[in-house]
């Protein structure tokens, strides 16, 4: 059994580090529009307001917001379903897709900058470990 300063010294050096940080910035997922323009970028068509929210695992009332801040900054545009006038779709707009592009190359860039500095058999060691510890608390949380 672990003991109690080992506990609270790999907390304490957890939040010295901040790997939220990294996640944030490379995953998009902090379910925002980011992840939005992504699901429909990676889709290539029109998608339903009920697909975003299904794939996002977001509320539709979240992806409403989502999807009206989006209309406003000129990145999607939102059109009824001409199959189903009760469904809205979803289209990326050029903008839209330049910005996703634009994301898309930071994120290699800064994924990029980390292999060369750590090589990539320690990105791959941390990768593991994460998936190992991830496992670990999902399963107490199950």
């Amino acid at each position: 059994m672990a003991r109690r300063e080992d506990v609270e010294m790999i907390i304490k050096r957890l939040d010295e580090c901040k790997p939220d940080f990294f996640f944030k910035i490379c995953d998009g997922s902090s379910v925002g529009i980011d992840c939005m323009l992504r699901l429909l970028y990676e889709a290539g068509r029109d998608v339903s307001s009920g697909e975003i929210t299904e794939k996002m695992g977001v509320s539709t009332a979240r992806v409403a917001v989502l999807v009206r801040k989006a209309v406003a900054r000129g990145l999607v545009e939102r059109n009824v379903d001409p199959v189903d006038a009760r469904r809205t779709c979803i289209r990326l707009t050029d903008v839209g897709a330049a910005a996703v592009r634009r994301t898309m190359t930071e994120v290699e860039d800064v994924v990029g900058k980390i292999i060369d500095s750590l090589g990539l058999d320690e990105i791959e060691r941390f990768v593991e470990t994460s998936r190992r510890i991830k496992e670990i608390v999902t399963e107490k949380a199950e």
